[in-house]
């Protein structure tokens, strides 16, 4: 339970947030637009994963406190239980990924049978293309941006769902990604309480 010391500094809230929406009919745009991305290869290069991953960490450091305070207002979820339960996970898995990021994307050898002898075989990692990652109410910034490094650094070109239920959480996001992450691999989009992501 939160301790009224271990909560972020509030003000009297006197009307409820209102959450940043992309309209239904722009959805099938922001997806084209990712898709396009991947298909220009943007997403595959080694330096260009390793760049987003750095600006992503960059915009939770740069932030802490307004992560904080938006998650305490959407879950009253206090300071320290944020901070070790989604703050230091993201940070350590950044930290890894960046670490591990060339011999995870490095060919690798593969196992030879008797036929195949003499032949040079190894296998290739390669992204699977565009990714949707869509994040729960209860830990709206860590089941993001956890899956989001994966699919970075794996080369993919990524859309971003992050929960209606956590306004102050997903309007924070929606500020906050364009400004860190390039627009054209990392796009985020919201739909309005109560309405289900459509397909495109």
């Amino acid at each position: 339970m939160a301790s009224q010391d271990d909560s972020p500094s509030q003000e009297s809230e006197t009307e409820p947030l209102k959450l940043v929406e992309t309209p239904v009919e722009a959805v099938a745009e922001v997806v084209t637009s990712v898709r396009s991305a991947w298909q220009d290869l943007r997403s595959i290069p080694i330096g260009y994963r390793a760049s987003q991953l750095r600006s992503l960490r960059k915009m939770i450091k740069d932030n802490i406190t307004r992560f904080e305070e938006a998650v305490w207002k959407d879950l009253r979820k206090s300071r320290q239980e944020f901070t070790m339960g989604e703050i230091n996970l993201i940070l350590t898995d950044i930290s890894y990924a960046l670490t591990n990021l060339q011999k995870w994307s490095s060919p690798r050898n593969a196992q030879k049978d008797l036929v195949h002898q003499f032949d040079k075989m190894y296998l290739m990692p390669e992204p699977y293309g565009t990714v949707l990652i869509i994040a729960p109410w209860n830990y709206p910034i860590g089941l993001l941006l956890e899956p989001l490094i994966g699919a970075i650094a794996a080369g993919n070109a990524c859309v971003l769902k992050p929960s209606e239920l956590s306004v102050a959480t997903s309007n924070l996001m929606s500020e906050l990604v364009p400004q860190y992450l390039d627009k054209v691999s990392s796009l985020t989009l919201y739909t309005s309480q109560g309405q289900s992501t459509p397909t495109a």
